[in-house]
């Protein structure tokens, strides 16, 4: 009889195992997003939860995926981007099968995107943006779960091998708000790296006087949209502020502000004639004045062409009646290591990092201390790392599966990336 029982009772404990690791396991929605009338793909169109700062954005090719806890399976996922009118799907309803969701453009009346001098002045709205700021942005403890991708490429015309390197990272961030005195912090939770194929020069040490880490230089353009930022924006005089369209975010009418460096001013002398110039593109929508998504480009101008030294874009997500970091994508030259410099070669960055959730509460989060703060001069490509697989399986990263054939074709030219993210860097160390 006691035998009976034990056994009733270890049947039951197991059955109680069974059942709440079945329960537990995660639920990965997947899919695309297209334009509803042309059919084309829409890169880094937001998809959100409703009641929780949890989310992605699609890829250039429009997928996307996002994995959550199957106790969110009843909740509602929204898909938004800018000119487009938002829809929301029941999770339950998109897991287990690619789900394509077509989003149709915001028909736009002709009365509703007149700009006259008599409504609304480019400074006049950069001044509401500025009013409102403190009401729009946290200026306290946020906790942002995030991935980070960094692609390096060679442009150079007469480059051997395209794409470069590739370093992918999940990656917890401690922020205290836009306008905060008080420094981010940054702790790797799991990172992977491909081999390196970035050719070195010794004498590059003459002209690089520190290396850079990549994910902080990033992370640090978020203060394109803080209050000082734009303070300084509206004071400067060389600086043109021009409403050049309306859009749509969610049903919400969107001023599109360009900010764009006209002239530099040096020790009382005025250069209107700027081969290196500034712009900064800016979506405020017209239910509270915030920023909800920014465009910065730092351009060269020559008699061949332009080029583009620096792109930035962010995106803002609101929650709360906040807005927190969403999405920043950067294009642009990063010094983390000592790169062969000058004729055949040019390096570049490429990276995005995501917020995949926005914890408010401190005590739901491990505490970054110092001991273990990311370093601002860590070189992200050679660290040293125990690769977990089973942690990227149930993780969500910007989408790229698979990455564009030609960045695989590059990367694999010794071995499979799967297998270079084993050998942990050891490689990227020898260098």
């Amino acid at each position: 009889m006691k035998k009976n029982i034990s056994l009733c009772w270890q049947f039951l404990f197991l059955f109680f195992i069974l059942t709440n690791v079945v329960y537990a396991a995660p639920v990965k929605v997947q899919g695309i997003v297209k334009d509803s009338l042309s059919n084309e793909v829409l890169s880094y169109a937001s998809l959100g939860l409703k009641k929780y700062p949890i989310g992605t954005s699609t890829n250039l090719n429009g997928e996307f995926q996002l994995i959550v806890s199957d106790t969110l399976a009843n909740e509602m996922i929204t898909v938004s981007m800018m000119g487009y009118d938002s829809r929301s799907y029941k999770i339950s309803d998109m897991k287990n099968i690619y789900f394509e969701i077509l989003l149709n453009p915001h028909a736009i009346q002709l009365g509703e995107i007149t700009v006259s001098p008599d409504q609304l002045t480019g400074e006049e709205l950069l001044k509401k943006v500025i009013k409102n700021h403190n009401k729009n942005y946290p200026s306290g403890f946020c906790y942002y779960e995030t991935f980070f991708r960094d692609l390096v490429t060679d442009n150079a015309k007469e480059a051997k091998i395209k794409n470069c390197r590739l370093t992918e990272a999940a990656v917890n961030i401690v922020d205290f708000g836009l306008d905060a005195s008080r420094d981010q912090k940054f702790k790797i939770h799991e990172i992977r790296n491909s081999y390196n194929y970035v050719e070195t020069n010794f004498w590059s040490r003459a002209f690089i006087w520190k290396i850079k880490n990549p994910l902080e230089q990033v992370y640090e353009f978020k203060n394109i949209i803080n209050k000082e930022g734009l303070k300084r924006y509206l004071e400067d005089e060389c600086y043109s502020k021009k409403i050049i369209e309306k859009t749509y975010l969610d049903n919400v009418p969107t001023y599109v502000l360009e900010l764009r460096e006209s002239c530099a001013k040096f020790l009382g002398f005025t250069n209107n004639d700027l081969q290196l110039y500034r712009t900064t593109i800016l979506y405020v929508n017209s239910k509270n004045w915030a920023i909800e998504e920014a465009d910065y480009k730092f351009i060269n101008e020559s008699e061949i062409g332009d080029s583009v030294l620096f792109k930035v874009n962010i995106r803002m997500q609101e929650y709360d009646n906040k807005y927190y970091l969403k999405l920043i994508n950067f294009g642009g030259y990063i010094s983390d290591e000592y790169i062969k410099m000058g004729k055949g070669v040019d390096y570049k960055h490429y990276s995005t990092l995501l917020v995949n959730s926005v914890i408010l509460e401190r005590k739901s989060i491990e505490r970054i201390r110092r001991r273990n703060e990311m370093k601002s001069d860590l070189p992200l490509w050679d660290a040293q790392y125990t690769y977990n697989p089973e942690f990227w399986e149930n993780y969500t990263i910007l989408l790229d599966k698979p990455l564009d054939t030609s960045v695989i074709k590059d990367l694999e030219r010794e071995e499979l990336l799967k297998n270079q993210f084993k050998d942990g860097g050891l490689k990227n160390a020898k260098k």
